[in-house]
């Protein structure tokens, strides 16, 4: 039985200002390098044999908090396929909910402005970026690399299981929250480790946590 964490990265400084911010490599927040040290203290007492992280400094960063937790320092390879969704020509530029009255989304992209209502299609994109249907497409790939954007990966490893609840989501965790997946051979595929899609998927998700620095009472009782 092979056991996947997966992990959400610290709060970066784009997190909290409502930019949308999927490949723009935002500085860290002051927060961030206390919630990756807090999340390494966390999981320093389960072995972790291998890490893979995207190549974005705010999850590469939380993956190195979290190898410098083990006793034994497991190896930390990135994975371009791991990155959030891309959104193009608004990366950067503030989120907001709707275009305004009368002004068609492609109206709205010339002068700046990038609503989310423009994504609620399952093949909308901002110009230059990615859909969800693309999201999920490079999910299947990075589960295919061996390599482990975690609502999606999920979903894409559920998707080899006939029996799995589909319905349960796995996307919103906060920052430096994490659920666990257990991933285990089927015993009707005979032992042939190329049954790839013959497998267990025993999914607990009830063991989404977050350490105490989430909540900031930890950085205000330093104050």
């Amino acid at each position: 039985m092979i056991t996947i964490t997966f992990i959400r990265h610290g709060q970066s400084e784009d997190n909290p200002r409502g930019i949308w911010a999927g490949w723009k490599d935002a500085p860290l927040s002051e927060l961030v390098l206390s919630q990756a040290k807090a999340l390494g203290d966390h999981l320093s007492t389960t072995r972790i044999d291998l890490i893979y992280s995207s190549p974005l400094l705010r999850a590469r960063q939380t993956g190195e908090a979290v190898q410098s937790g083990q006793s034994i320092p497991p190896a930390l390879i990135t994975n371009p396929h791991l990155r959030e969704q891309h959104w193009g020509i608004a990366e950067g530029h503030p989120a907001c909910r709707h275009a305004p009255l009368n002004v068609t989304h492609e109206e709205a992209f010339k002068v700046g402005i990038f609503p989310r209502t423009a994504l609620l299609d399952d093949d909308g994109r901002f110009p230059g970026g990615e859909s969800r249907n693309d999201l999920v497409a490079r999910a299947d790939i990075a589960i295919k690399d061996h390599g482990l954007c975690i609502g999606q990966l999920i979903a894409a490893l559920l998707r080899y299981d006939a029996s799995a609840d589909k319905d349960v989501s796995y996307e919103g965790l906060r920052n430096t929250a994490w659920t666990r997946v257990k991933v285990s051979l089927n015993s009707n595929c005979g032992g042939d480790q190329s049954a790839v899609p013959n497998i267990d998927f025993p999914l607990d998700d009830r063991t989404k946590e977050a350490v105490e620095f989430l909540s900031g009472r930890a950085m205000q009782s330093k104050e």
